[in-house]
């Protein structure tokens, strides 16, 4: 048996801690609903600093925010209780819609508006006259429960996310540092998947962002340099790609241009820019009867300027490594990008947010038309627990397995408050007595969920089921029998219902997410700008990142190398659109033809030689029309070819 450690137990003593002063804290005050300060303790307190003030920040707004929305609510249909509940209902699923979309710590607070909607115009919608009192508790409630998990944390043992931090900085610029000197030595024996797990790790920075500006310990300057170095790096994946199967075999024999890439690997290492690279390299002359050198020439010059690129993107980001460390005065120009540098905009799901939200109005519907047709007492009790299971776990892959969990941890979570409600409280005299009591439950509690979040919701739930006041009286048993009823009659509507209105599974999120990479790539062959070009790439590394999460489960391996490929060719595509008509209308027509092909080709596993036939042609186009052989509109036709047809024969002009 595997015992919690010293953290989970140091953790669990802080929460029991914070929950016993916010409890007290309550009854002096004189609220009527004590037991939310302590269930607020339970779900806000987290082992980092910076979370808990973030989630407590974004529980307060979001409940103030519902609790005025539920004020004007009853004052607006005072005599109609029906458009109540039609106006709750409605905008509990925007809230929780926008919840899914925002795919940041922030929409803990969407979350929060949508409960405590439920909680206070739902079922207070009999008595709209005492709104107002209850809002005004609730917002109470849950402000003492915020404000003592902000200072207990404070006091006793805080843990900054800091150290976390920087050693994942340190972790990603180790790895790309060996992945650029593989990438400009020709070694392609790393692992694709080790590639796909460093995608997926920077882009997860993302999702602690919000938390990182709450905590006290971690700098500006480190979190802003941070979030420059995130930037930096996503920016530099393409292009190392791009380079590994830029560095051909034929391109490795060219003595002169290997020794360049060995020099520029050397430059990488020391993180100094392409700088004096340009003297190092003396052009070949194309020698009788060699029928493949303007190919090898328009490869070596696209190969240069990606690996200058490269050079000049490594060189900032060790300066800026180096300005969060403080090692060196910063540039004026890098001091600059750290001030501007913003997170990695992790990119909403519409169509999931979308589906998941019916679900939830589809859920309130059915359990609002059944309270309404039998008069059920509990049957707000019902409502919030159907809304609350698609809110919380619809857009998860195995959201029917999740639910079907949540209803298994409710049910542990019912009988728990049972035993609390009529077994163990009744015996607490005064207030020592109770807090051995409750030390007794939520200390184990506590420490569990200090690495599993459905034990925060096990504990949580126990805790709402108790009628605990100044005083406390157990609840009559057969209302808490009725409750317990409806709380799990709500999960199994939830259950049906997300099975209803989305496909589950982590194959078909694959596949999901291959189809919206290749419409993507379609919608680039129309129309492109540099908005559109870095919003393709944004999203198209986040769904290499999800792919990977899910490529296991979902039997598919390979499949995230898949999106990358389509990650180069949708770049390939932009670039080629972008440019095509600076060379000329006689290029533009061929590239239009061209992406004609790559669009009608797409769906395909393998590219067909009708899209070889036209990339030749718009690159004899281009190379007869301009004289820079670096030039963008060459740069996207060449790494075009090499990504769909590495091992077709030389082009000839």
């Amino acid at each position: 048996m595997k015992w919690f450690g010293p953290g989970q137990w140091l953790f669990s003593l802080k929460l029991f801690i914070t929950a016993m002063i916010a409890y007290a804290i309550s009854v002096r005050m004189g609220l009527p609903q004590s037991y939310w300060s302590i269930v607020t303790c339970c779900v806000v307190m987290n082992p980092a600093t910076g979370v808990i003030r973030s989630k407590g920040l974004y529980r307060l707004v979001g409940t103030v925010t519902a609790g005025i929305c539920s004020i004007v609510l009853a004052a607006v249909f005072a005599n109609a209780s029906v458009f109540i509940i039609i106006s709750t209902g409605l905008l509990a699923t925007l809230a929780f819609g926008i919840a899914l979309l925002d795919r940041t710590p922030r929409a803990y607070g969407f979350q929060l508006f949508g409960v405590t909607l439920l909680l206070v115009a739902v079922a207070g919608v009999n008595h709209p006259e005492n709104m107002f009192d209850t809002a005004i508790a609730r917002v109470c409630e849950i402000t003492v429960g915020i404000i003592c998990c902000t200072v207990i944390d404070s006091i006793l043992a805080p843990r900054s996310m800091k150290n976390n931090l920087l050693d994942k900085l340190n972790a990603w610029l180790t790895d790309f540092d060996i992945w650029i000197g593989d990438a400009l030595c020709g070694n392609t024996q790393a692992s694709e998947r080790d590639r796909q797990k460093i995608i997926a790790d920077i882009t997860a920075l993302s999702l602690m962002a919000r938390q990182l500006i709450h905590d006290p310990m971690v700098s500006k300057q480190e979190r802003q340099g941070t979030f420059a170095i995130q930037q930096h790096l996503l920016r530099l994946i393409p292009l190392l790609s791009a380079i590994e199967t830029g560095v051909s075999e034929h391109i490795i024999k060219d003595t002169a241009l290997a020794s360049w890439l060995k020099q520029a690997a050397n430059y990488a290492h020391e993180g100094i820019g392409p700088g004096s690279l340009n003297g190092l390299l003396d052009w070949q002359e194309a020698q009788e009867g060699d029928t493949d050198f303007a190919w090898r020439q328009v490869q070596r010059a696209s190969l240069i300027a990606q690996v200058k690129d490269a050079l000049r993107i490594w060189s900032d980001i060790h300066q800026i490594n180096n300005s969060i460390r403080n090692t060196i005065p910063t540039k004026p120009g890098i001091a600059r990008r750290i001030r501007q540098a913003r997170p990695f905009p992790l990119p909403p799901d519409t169509n999931l947010a979308v589906s998941v939200a019916c679900g939830i109005l589809l859920a309130y519907t059915l359990l609002c038309l059944l309270w309404w047709a039998t008069g059920w007492q509990q049957g707000a009790t019902a409502v919030l627990m159907g809304v609350c299971s698609l809110a919380f776990f619809g857009n998860l892959d195995e959201a029917g397995k999740f639910i079907k969990k949540f209803g298994t941890f409710s049910a542990i979570a019912l009988l728990i408050g049972g035993v609390l409600s009529y077994g163990l409280l009744p015996m607490a005299r005064d207030y020592p007595s109770f807090v051995v009591v409750m030390a007794l439950v939520m200390l184990p509690l506590g420490a569990w969920a200090a690495t599993n979040p459905l034990a925060i919701l096990l504990m949580a739930i126990s805790l709402s089921m108790i009628n605990l006041q100044a005083q406390y009286s157990p609840p009559d048993f057969g209302f808490f029998l009725d409750s317990a009823f409806a709380t799990e009659l709500g999960i199994v509507v939830g259950y049906y219902c997300v099975h209803a209105v989305r496909r589950l599974g982590a194959s078909h999120a694959v596949e999901r997410f291959s189809r919206m990479q290749r419409a993507d790539v379609i919608a680039l062959t129309h129309h492109v700008d540099e908005q559109s070009r870095e919003r393709y790439s944004n999203l198209a590394l986040d769904r290499i990142a999800a792919v990977n999460s899910r490529e296991a489960s979902a039997g598919k391996p390979g499949h995230s190398a898949l999106l990358f490929k389509w990650l180069r060719v949708g770049i390939a595509v932009a670039t080629i659109r972008y440019t095509a008509r600076q060379c000329g209308e006689g290029v533009a027509r061929e590239a239009d033809a061209l992406l004609d092909a790559v669009r009608e080709d797409v769906s395909r596993e393998t590219a067909s030689p009708t899209v070889l036939e036209h990339i030749d042609r718009t690159l004899t186009a281009a190379w007869h029309t301009t004289q820079d052989l670096a030039h963008p509109m060459l740069r996207g036709l060449t790494g075009l070819r090499l990504v769909l047809f590495n091992n077709a024969p030389a082009w000839e002009p």
